[in-house]
């Protein structure tokens, strides 16, 4: 890092070896076909993202189950207003 100082340390490196920077029989490239760790991963967000729409649905299904009866009821209450003479005839 050129922004750091260097600072000498109390300790002292030992067996020191000089190295060619490589590993032992490196290759390139993976060893195990690409997207096959995925799999569960995917398969879990996938869950997760159907069981969203499910709960999604199925809250919409309500709502216009209790809407459907608060209108019925809503009908109702006007109808009887009207027949028992609440809201008056002029």
């Amino acid at each position: 890092m050129p922004d750091v100082p260097d600072q000498p340390v109390g300790r002292r490196v030992e067996h020191v070896m000089q190295r060619d920077r490589e590993f032992h029989h490196a290759q390139a490239g993976p060893e195990m076909p690409a997207g096959g760790g995925h799999r569960a991963d995917r398969l879990v967000a996938q869950f997760v993202g159907q069981l969203a729409q499910l709960l999604r649905r199925q809250v919409l299904q309500v709502a216009r189950y209790f809407n459907r009866i608060q209108h019925f009821a809503s009908s109702l209450r006007d109808e009887w207003r009207f027949s028992s003479g609440i809201l008056g005839t002029s």
